[in-house]
């Protein structure tokens, strides 16, 4: 859960290329008022929640690495909104490609998913 600049990243989009991010969709998801935060809240409890009604990241965080079946609790949540989203922007993208930014693309075998742009 922690973010990661990309330099090549922002050298494509400078020139005009659509970048789909996922650990930035990863963090829109749990913004306050998403769904998945409500989730989140409602199944770990609301110390998760700081008074401002954002994640409390780091408690998540230590959470989920010393509960291996919370992990994949959230990562069931989350990823299948993060790839529907993912989606989304891909359909709206108009440059001639696109440059997907995925952290541990293989390890959560996301590459399934990559696909050819077709039209645009």
């Amino acid at each position: 859960m922690a973010a990661v600049k990309v330099p090549s990243a922002d050298a494509f989009a400078d020139l005009g290329i659509t970048v789909i991010d996922a650990d930035i969709i990863a963090r829109q998801m749990v913004e306050p008022g998403q769904p998945a935060l409500n989730a989140i809240a409602e199944h770990f409890g609301s110390e998760l929640i700081a008074a401002d009604g954002t994640l409390r990241r780091r408690a998540l965080r230590e959470r989920i690495f010393s509960h291996p079946e919370e992990k994949a609790w959230l990562n069931a949540l989350l990823h299948p909104l993060i790839q529907q989203e993912t989606q989304r922007q891909f359909q709206q993208a108009t440059s001639p490609y696109v440059l997907w930014v995925v952290p541990l693309l293989v390890e959560n075998k996301l590459y399934p998913k990559s696909q050819p742009r077709t039209g645009g």
